[in-house]
């Protein structure tokens, strides 16, 4: 059988690099031929038949996450598409089958939310808006064997809690008279 082959990336970005990011995965999905490189290392993914959609996202005490996976199988006949959405307060969870397609648009809207620094997910009467600030991690793991195979990407940042000090007024002031 063919052999277990992976790609891991983790660092720093800028919304409008991970943009940019989401923006050529899903055109690599669209086309279903993704090439990821880092230094010498190269994996080359076919996500290609009906592919799996996972979406989670949440946000609590200043921290964001929003984690992405895409699964799939070599094709197969007779697969129905299947879409399961789950939400709380602050969370977003959508469980989804399409085609490389429909995926692709999804990480291609996702991509202009980035770039506009203001996400929206939404499903239903449900919605969670996330304004990511200007760097944020990236973290991407794709793998794939025997004609299945993973892509799964984290996106996640912290709020600024600091403020400036030029932000911060210090006043002296009279002591009040006593009475």
């Amino acid at each position: 059988m063919g052999a277990n082959r992976e790609l891991e990336f983790e660092g720093p970005a800028t919304p409008s690099e991970v943009a940019e990011a989401l923006t050529r995965i899903a055109e690599g999905i669209r086309g279903r031929s993704l090439a990821l490189s880092l230094g010498e290392e190269e994996l080359i993914i076919h996500p290609d038949g009906d592919l799996s959609l996972e979406v989670w996202a949440k946000e609590k005490k200043g921290k964001a996450k929003i984690e992405i996976a895409v699964a799939w199988r070599q094709p197969t006949a007779g697969t129905d598409e299947d879409e399961d959405c789950t939400m709380e307060r602050n969370t977003f969870k959508l469980t989804r089958v399409g085609s490389p397609d429909e995926i692709a648009d999804y990480l291609t809207s996702l991509a202009a939310g980035l770039e506009r620094s203001q996400v929206s997910l939404e499903s239903g009467t449900h919605a969670l808006r996330l304004v990511p600030p200007s760097e944020i991690k990236l973290e991407i793991r794709a793998e794939e064997k025997c004609g299945t195979g993973t892509l799964k990407l984290e996106i996640r940042w912290k709020r600024p809690t600091a403020t400036k000090l030029s932000e911060l007024t210090i006043q002296v002031r009279p002591v009040p008279a006593q009475v």
